[in-house]
């Protein structure tokens, strides 16, 4: 009899190719290309040209960057948001 063993987790759980994961936060390719460059966040080529990211380290930045860009808006309208 042979042991049933059990499958092994999938390592790129998690990770999504550049294009795709700035589609699921709402900024472009170029962008979340340039938060790697920068090393905003983590990302690495596989097969060549595809180029895969961490989509909870996207997730967090994508966040603080949606905020920046809210305040950024708000002061150039005016708004305030200490109201």
């Amino acid at each position: 009899m042979s042991k049933q063993s059990k499958p092994l987790p999938n390592p790129l759980d998690g990770w999504k190719i550049i294009g795709q994961a700035a589609v699921d936060v709402g900024f472009t390719r170029k962008t979340l290309t340039y938060w790697a460059d920068q090393g905003y966040i983590t990302s690495y080529y596989v097969g060549g040209r595809a180029r895969i990211v961490n989509m909870n380290e996207v997730n967090i930045y994508a966040k603080k960057r949606h905020a920046a860009r809210k305040r950024a808006e708000s002061r150039k309208y005016g708004i305030s948001s200490a109201l």
